[in-house]
């Protein structure tokens, strides 16, 4: 949120920022950026909060300590963190292209969980990001 840090008018980027988010279909969300976005430190209730009824599908992430989709707090890998960045990116991004594919939003999520841990496992971004043959093989481990 290092945007609020540079806009002189704080509340008015918060509201627009909590606005674009109920009218997306999918949104991402830091546990950490909740509070000062939208008000609300809670999954669930945070979830609930941009959905509405809309039914935007929300991923909340809070880093080491896993992340809740669906409704479900889905664990972290626990690994040793060699560089943290890039992990956000690399959920994101194998989140989305996994439900892209059809696949539910449960093993979507623990595959990106996966893909982040090996991401912050070695030193930079890109190294630790799997193969395509590496994510057919988590898929198949972690669908239910």
């Amino acid at each position: 949120m290092s945007i609020c840090g540079r806009v002189g008018n704080v509340p008015a980027v918060i509201t627009a920022i909590g606005k674009a988010a109920r009218q997306a279909s999918m949104v991402f969300v830091g546990l950490d950026e909740a509070g000062p976005v939208f008000g609300v430190d809670r999954p669930a209730a945070l979830a609930q909060l941009i959905a509405g009824d809309g039914g935007a599908e929300v991923v909340v992430t809070d880093g080491a300590n896993g992340s809740w989709v669906d409704g479900q707090h889905l664990p972290a890998i626990p690994v040793t963190v060699v560089d943290p960045v890039g992990a956000g990116d690399a959920f994101a991004g194998t989140y989305c292209g996994l439900r892209a594919f059809g696949e539910s939003p449960i093993v979507a999520g623990r595959v990106a969980a996966a893909v982040a841990a090996r991401v912050v496992s070695t030193a930079g971004d890109l190294d630790g990001l799997p193969s395509a043959a590496d994510v057919q093989s988590l898929l198949a481990e972690y669908r239910l």
